[in-house]
């Protein structure tokens, strides 16, 4: 999403911002911060923990949620998350292809089993179908628009981005990397 561009998604540690969406929420889904089931999910893998009690202590301090954690396996929290039986969930997202289609397809339909919070926009769609039938830098600017559309009305909030490093030797050659942080050795060779 944006193409590596420093463009923020919403404004950090503002908390009355924070505290109005919270609110917004509250009224769009006719419930009150009491009724509101406070459980977050995440994923097992090391790291996760952290990211979860991060969130748990912040939005306590900001927001008054008292959040209870729950850890679970990858099937697990698969499972639960495409039966749409969660409140809050934590997990992540590769893109699979270097393309903005790698992510923005997957919220063209509610039903789409990885549209977890089962979020459609009907300008939305009509911008990602008109896509594809454009090129070039025109296609990236509709792209763009449905992207406004979807960082606009955020059924989901991207809280970080992950990073790959890693080092070799300068006698290693042929190590290739694929834009979305795969490693290949097929012509992996040593010089000597």
């Amino acid at each position: 999403l944006k193409r590596g561009r420093d463009i923020p998604f919403y404004t950090d540690h503002s908390k009355i911002e924070a505290q109005n969406h919270l609110n917004l929420a509250l009224q769009e889904l006719n419930i009150t911060k009491e009724t509101l089931e406070e459980t977050l999910t995440y994923l097992y893998p090391p790291g996760a923990n952290s990211i979860a009690q991060i969130l748990q202590q912040q939005w306590l301090k900001t927001l008054g949620l008292h959040v209870q954690l729950r850890c679970m396996e990858p099937k697990m929290l698969s499972s639960l998350l495409s039966s749409k039986d969660y409140t809050f969930s934590h997990s992540m997202y590769r893109s699979q292809y270097l393309d903005p289609l790698s992510v923005l397809d997957r919220f063209l339909y509610k039903k789409n089993m990885k549209n977890y919070p089962s979020w459609e926009n009907a300008e939305y769609q009509r911008l990602v179908h008109l896509s594809s039938s454009q090129t070039g830098s025109k296609r990236l600017r509709t792209l763009e628009q449905a992207e406004e559309i979807l960082l606009e009305e955020m059924p989901f909030s991207p809280i970080f981005h992950g990073s790959l490093c890693f080092l070799k030797k300068p006698y290693v050659q042929g190590v290739e990397l694929s834009p979305s942080g795969g490693i290949f050795f097929e012509r992996l060779s040593i010089r000597d």
